[in-house]
């Protein structure tokens, strides 16, 4: 007898299974189709806040000053080198199968060269190709996701790093950044939240949403206590390199003595290609404390679930790793230190609202709203609420980040579509405080760079 009676032939060689109780008369009324409940309950910050904004007003064409999407208004472009390099892996015609589940082995070992310190080399193992950064902190997220878990994250912070613990159970535990001090981490509040139960301390440096970057010291601080309490550090490092005169980029690895490093990076920010999808996951791992705990093992498992980014852009990497146009490289920064410069002029000359200096890095900065100086506005979402619908400037509430009474703006955006957003900004603060200067305005102590901000390559 058939263990199967209620298989039939489709007359293509598929068959299809059919239960006799839901066939005529007896056929149920209602569908089984059930959801995973933790997929519905996932929120995104940035989502939950934006849908409580009203509409931009339809007299003024919307500007948004939201996005960190660096490609969004055309003035940066990715590097020629880099366009060819993807030309030419889809011309080849050797990157149109599958890839090993973590990546091409040339990618990897690309990504694994451009990783490692001088001091601990690493191998392609230890990279696990995932597609964009967010990816890979998911993946990171998911292998670290222990019952009654906990990780640190920077707060002010990326929020996706909160969505991704709410949906794999793990606590969110905020540590404090102080903006008068760059926003480096407060170090006696960071050690008071870790405990038995802490799976890493995330470090996010070039910093989102802040604009920071990390000195040596600071970062030989964070290391020191991941060594001292035993925990690992997750090194969200998509903005690595995207620094301004008078800065250096130190990586993670390159300071931590013992504590292992996992860092996350990708094409989307330094190589303004967010679109391309393609991240990566690099295991630092001297002391084979990840590999004898069975991270990479679980790390690699997960791999083989989605195989990975894209192939032609995998067999891009390696040239574009590879490309030292340190041109194209100084002019993309160079336009970003003018936009940080000059939304920092503006804010200075903007009553209501201030902010503690001028960006070290990446393509943002944080704005502080002087709340009691609003004669109508409760909040940093109510302020970005009524600045989209009265000026059709959209920046994104501090909320989202952990941080109120602040808004994020991306200064990726031409200065002339600055200057125009700014002259709106302005105008609303005007009209809904008594239109002085702010009470207290950022001291010149607090700005790194002094009156200019150039780039370095």
């Amino acid at each position: 007898m058939s263990s199967f009676p209620d298989l039939v032939a489709l007359g293509n060689g598929e068959v299809a299974s059919i239960k006799s109780s839901n066939l005529g008369s007896s056929a149920k009324n209602t569908w089984s189709v059930k959801v995973n409940t933790r997929a519905l309950e996932i929120v995104n910050p940035i989502r939950q806040v934006i849908e409580q904004m009203g509409r931009p007003n339809p007299n003024k064409e919307p500007i948004s000053l939201a996005q960190g999407d660096p490609s969004v208004y055309g003035n940066l472009n990715v590097s020629e080198q880099a366009v060819r390099a993807v030309v030419e892996a889809t011309t080849s015609g050797k990157a149109n199968g599958y890839s090993h589940s973590c990546g091409l082995e040339a990618c990897r070992a690309a990504v694994a060269a451009s990783h490692s310190p001088s001091n601990n080399p690493i191998e392609a193992r230890h990279v696990f190709m995932t597609s964009g950064c967010s990816g890979a902190l998911d993946k990171v997220v998911a292998v670290l996701a222990t019952p009654g878990s906990n990780l640190l994250i920077p707060a002010p912070g990326f929020a996706l790093y909160e969505t991704l613990c709410d949906y794999h159970g793990v606590e969110a535990r905020g540590y404090r950044l102080d903006p008068q001090r760059q926003w480096e981490a407060d170090m006696e509040a960071l050690e008071a939240l870790i405990d038995d139960h802490t799976s890493a301390l995330l470090v996010c440096n070039p910093g989102n949403p802040t604009g920071s970057n990390y000195s040596r010291e600071h970062l030989e601080e964070l290391a020191a206590l991941a060594e001292r309490k035993r925990i690992l550090l997750v090194a969200d490092e998509v903005y690595a390199g995207m620094v301004f005169e008078g800065e250096r980029f130190v990586a993670m690895a390159e300071v931590s003595a013992r504590a292992p490093v996992l860092t996350v990076g990708a094409v989307s920010k330094r190589w303004l290609a967010p679109g391309w999808r393609c991240g990566w996951i690099v295991a630092h791992d001297r002391d084979g404390i990840l590999a004898d705990a069975g991270v990479l093992e679980a790390l690699g498992r997960l791999q083989q679930i989605t195989l990975g980014p894209c192939n032609l852009i995998q067999a891009a990497i390696p040239a574009i790793l590879a490309a030292t146009d340190a041109s194209w490289t100084t002019g993309v920064m160079r336009k970003l230190a003018a936009n940080a410069e000059a939304c920092v002029r503006r804010i200075k000359q903007t009553p209501g609202i201030s902010v503690a200096g001028l960006p070290q890095g990446a393509m943002y900065l944080m704005v502080q709203v002087h709340l009691d100086r609003f004669q109508s506005v409760q909040d940093d979402v109510d302020f970005s609420r009524a600045l989209q619908e009265e000026e059709s400037v959209v920046v994104l509430p501090g909320r989202c980040f952990q941080a109120p009474g602040f808004f994020r703006i991306c200064f990726a955006a031409p200065v002339p579509v600055l200057d125009a957003a700014f002259d709106r900004i302005h105008s609303f603060c005007v009209r809904h405080t008594d239109g002085q200067e702010p009470s207290t305005p950022p001291s010149t102590s607090q700005v790194g760079h002094g009156a200019e901000l150039t780039a370095s390559a």
